[in-house]
């Protein structure tokens, strides 16, 4: 994942439990979007 969405594992890690910045969670989340995962059902953005 880390390779594939340009993301160190601990930024996978942070997003995931709502703890990365605002506009890095945008980056990686429309990457894994473009990749086909569905990210709406975990992430939810403000």
């Amino acid at each position: 994942m880390t390779e594939q969405f340009d993301a160190k594992g601990a930024e996978i890690r942070a997003m995931f439990s709502n703890q990365l910045e605002p506009k890095r969670t945008a980056e990686v989340r429309e990457r894994m979007l473009a990749a086909g995962l569905p990210m709406r059902r975990y992430l939810q953005l403000a």
